[in-house]
């Protein structure tokens, strides 16, 4: 395959980027069970092209991914970081036919997720909700059908990076005496203010902690031969630090007027006493002592 298979749509960067973009890839088969595609991002960032190959692992069949480069869309391929349509293909045969019996166990990102919830539960008083919920709704869509030893540090650097601009996901209000529905992205929605960035920044790190203490596991349980590829990713700096504002004299009455009738009182006992939601919303009568004026928030 000297020149490559030929296809209208891939050949050129012109033709790729009248795609639209997609969450998976535009798949092209290159044998039986292998192929490479070409995924389209959205704006004016370069495609990514990867290569899938079927593989048996514990009698089962599954997808096996490599990234192989980014597409020439908006530079010129150099064959090794920046690959053209033929190029990706060539490096895609190359990984085909490589040595697949790579050292190291063939242990599915969906298995290690298993062995840490049962690790997780066993030894942690902690509510697992929410860290269920975290991994069901960013890792396993993203990475349960990958090998642990097919991430790649680029694969992990890429997905915290669409964490961090991703649209926040709320709950939807419920009628009263239903459970709450599952969360749902917010629109619109765009990181426009600094302290909104960080707050995203802030989420992807709380996901990524999640997701490397899952890999960490695998790696100490001796699953996978190297932790490498998760240990070079680094969190975002300086993303926990919330943006302090204190209201001034002025502000208070816009302040109060701005809020929902029914949780006026809540907001003028804050800004009188200091005391924070919860010590409001759990105080009773007998704390407020009239001769003195005063609320023990610790009754």
């Amino acid at each position: 395959m000297v020149g490559g298979k030929r296809d209208v749509k891939l050949d050129t960067r012109a033709a790729r980027l009248k795609l639209r973009p997609a969450a998976v890839p535009y798949w092209r088969p290159m044998g039986e069970g292998s192929a490479v595609g070409y995924r389209r991002l959205i704006g004016d960032k370069p495609g990514t092209w990867t290569a899938r190959r079927r593989v048996m692992t514990d009698g089962k069949l599954v997808y096996e991914l490599a990234k192989l480069g980014t597409a020439d869309d908006y530079a010129d391929a150099d064959g090794s970081v920046v690959l053209s349509w033929s190029q990706a293909q060539q490096k895609g045969l190359a990984w085909f036919t490589a040595d697949r019996t790579t050292p190291g166990p063939n242990l599915l990102v969906s298995e290690a997720v298993d062995a840490y919830v049962k690790q997780y539960k066993a030894r942690s008083n902690r509510a697992t909700k929410e860290m269920l919920s975290t991994i069901n709704t960013h890792v396993l869509p993203r990475f349960g059908s990958r090998l642990v030893r097919s991430l790649t540090t680029a694969d992990l650097n890429e997905w915290l990076n669409e964490l961090a601009i991703a649209a926040p996901r709320r709950r939807r209000p419920a009628p009263r005496g239903l459970p709450r529905g599952p969360k749902h992205l917010v629109a619109p929605w765009s990181p426009d203010t600094p302290d909104a960035l960080r707050k995203r920044r802030s989420t992807a790190n709380r996901i990524w902690s999640n997701f490397r203490a899952i890999l960490n596991l695998a790696f100490r349980n001796g699953r996978v031969e190297s932790d490498l590829a998760w240990r070079r990713v680094k969190p975002f700096a300086n993303a926990s630090e919330p943006r302090v504002r204190y209201l001034t004299d002025d502000q208070y009455p816009a302040f109060v007027q701005a809020c929902e009738p029914d949780f006026q009182a809540i907001v003028i006992g804050a800004l009188l006493t200091g005391a924070d939601y919860g010590e409001l919303r759990t105080a009773r009568v007998r704390a407020f002592d009239p001769r003195l004026r005063t609320l023990d928030v610790s009754a």
